[in-house]
């Protein structure tokens, strides 16, 4: 391999062995953090499964977080790995998993608070008392004034949550009865407050009622003050403090710093260019759209948005104004009944009124009426396609919110793993007359993980046809499509996916993934690495790709070059999937 090859490929040139220390990477801090790594989209998850070396660990669903990247080596960096883990898969209701990544980290960190806090709380969810109260009692000897304490004394006293009394709460909520979903939450929580996995939803429904917003806002801010690694409440919190003007400010600038934390990155994103949507066409508004379009400079609506808030245009003469600009102040505020009906005044003025139209969408959507939602935002777009994109982030989040969002019960079942009852689940929805491609492209999702590709082939193409831009179906199909060898369909694919405004990191993620799988067809080593290496140009963040590319290395007889890549690997702040590629290497 020439010096060229390896200067083009982003890899290091050979150098000497890593030490004995590097290679072995401390083997404690390994078995604390052997866990599985994030599927970044349904066919990146598909095609990991199927291609993953034997010493790659096993594929979890789509929605698990990626671990933050620890800033130094050490147990301690382990540790808020494992606390992160735990917290996914409590909000999974998936006990077992969360209570074996925190028996690790209290492995390797008994007086960590936070493990102790979090078992004892998990532990009394369960109804598990005795252990519940044993890991309170280590949490009192370590910090005996923690403020998570009497929440925790709490969840003992509530015992393990009714299952069918939350589905009922869930239901109220799906069905915009705000109001009554609270009360039940209440009840099933037996006037406590929530359980730290259950106060997203809580404090969201919560936020929807006329009077509930600064209540959900304190309850999220002190779930997220308490829960430091749960990611999912930052985001939850941070958009909640964007429905206010007094408060839409810091809710921009947390959404700006989450965009970047990959578990969360790309919700975030959208919940931050729709809340700027949100501001005044005023001066004001320049400093915080600038700093979005410095990251996402091709943004049209947000470029537009920015030239209307240098230079504010005259008012004009629009009978429906005085209406629309009260319906946005009132939702401003949480007053969603009196929102809804200065947008209905302002399309009586004049029916052709976009923003209205758009704005009673977004009323819609808080209070969980997710046809009407739909129906509207829709709407507004057929009025205004112009300015398409200042309504569309919502509507996306109306398919998410059917597709995708807690209520629908194929989300659980699909985060279980149960893939077969996910499948019926969907096609009863489908037959019910959903037709949002995101439902389809669960469905097919569904059925790639049990291997029926023709179906999901067709689900996938179900999706296009009622989308055709589509891009997580799209990238679906392209993962689909790779796995039956027809690689010049699925490559075209991921073009189009990218076309449509396909999130890159994800198109280069597929695109990646299809070289590898073939490579791994060629049993010729040389050809092998080229293709790897164009693998990482396209996905350079994917250290089992280097892994791969590695072993191909050796393969060939160059076993400094592939103890160079892997080097590179495992050098400074690694990530847990680098450090697992490294022991993988060394092994």
């Amino acid at each position: 391999m020439t010096t060229q090859d390896h200067t083009q490929a982003g890899l290091p040139m050979p150098e000497k062995s890593p030490s004995p220390s590097r290679r072995g990477l401390r083997r404690s801090l390994v078995a604390a953090t052997m866990l599985v790594p994030l599927a970044g989209a349904a066919a990146v998850a598909l095609a990991q499964n199927r291609t993953a070396t034997t010493a790659a660990p096993a594929a979890v669903p789509a929605s698990a977080p990626a671990a933050t990247p620890p800033a130094s080596g050490g147990s301690g960096d382990a540790v808020s790995v494992l606390l992160e883990r735990a917290n996914f898969w409590r909000n999974q209701q998936q006990f077992d998993q969360a209570l074996a990544a925190l028996s690790h980290a209290l492995e390797l960190d008994p007086r960590n608070t936070d493990a102790l806090a979090l078992t004892s709380q998990i532990q009394a969810e369960r109804g598990n008392g005795q252990a519940a109260q044993s890991a309170l009692g280590r949490l009192r000897q370590t910090a005996p004034d923690d403020q998570r304490i009497p929440k925790i004394e709490a969840a003992i006293k509530i015992g393990p949550i009714s299952q069918d009394s939350l589905a009922e709460a869930r239901r109220l909520a799906r069905e915009g009865r705000q109001a009554e979903a609270v009360d039940r939450y209440n009840r099933v929580f037996r006037g406590a407050p929530p359980p730290d996995n259950l106060a997203v939803e809580y404090y969201q429904t919560l936020s929807g009622t006329p009077t509930g917003w600064e209540q959900a806002r304190d309850g999220l801010a002190r779930t997220v003050r308490e829960n430091p690694n749960d990611v999912r409440a930052q985001l939850a919190y941070a958009q909640i403090l964007t429905y206010r003007d007094d408060a839409r400010t810091d809710g921009v600038n947390r959404l700006a710093l989450l965009a970047r934390n990959p578990a969360v990155g790309d919700q975030a994103t959208q919940a931050w260019r729709q809340a700027l949507n949100w501001l005044p066409a005023t001066k004001d508004s320049v400093g915080p759209i600038n700093d979005y379009l410095a990251l996402h400079p091709n943004d049209g609506d947000l470029q537009a948005k920015l030239e209307a808030s240098r230079n504010p245009p005259p008012d004009p003469n629009d009978p429906a104004a005085p209406k629309r600009v009260a319906g946005f102040e009132q939702l401003n505020t949480g007053k969603l009944n009196d929102a809804a009906a200065a947008f209905q005044a302002a399309i009586e003025a004049n029916p052709n009124d976009a923003d209205a139209t758009g704005g009673l969408g977004i009323v819609r959507l808080r209070q969980r009426r997710l046809d009407e939602a739909r129906t509207l935002l829709t709407k507004a777009i057929a009025l205004d396609p112009a300015n398409r994109n200042r309504w569309q982030p919502a509507l996306n989040g109306v398919a998410s919110a059917i597709a995708g969002g807690q209520p629908n019960p194929a989300v659980a079942l699909m985060n279980r793993g149960d893939y077969a009852a996910a499948e019926s689940e969907l096609q009863r929805q489908l037959r019910g007359g959903a037709s949002d491609p995101g439902l389809s492209a669960m469905l097919a999702d569904a059925q790639a993980r049990q291997n029926k590709l023709a179906a999901a082939e067709q689900s996938y193409r179900q999706a296009l046809a009622r989308n055709p831009r589509y891009a997580p179906a799209l990238l679906g199909l392209a993962g689909v499509l790779g796995q039956q060898g027809r690689h010049q369909e699925a490559v075209d694919l991921l073009r189009a996916a990218e076309a449509a405004g396909g999130d890159r990191r994800l198109v280069g993620q597929a695109r990646a993934l299809q070289l590898r799988e073939q490579a791994s067809a060629i049993t010729d080593p040389g050809t092998q690495a080229g293709l790897l290496r164009s693998a990482i140009e396209a996905d350079p963040s994917n250290p089992w790709l280097r892994l791969d590319y590695a072993r191909a290395l050796v393969k060939d007889g160059l076993m400094q070059q592939a103890r160079a890549v892997m080097a590179q690997v495992v050098a400074g702040n690694a990530s847990s999937d680098a450090i697992k590629a490294g022991i993988a290497f060394a092994n």
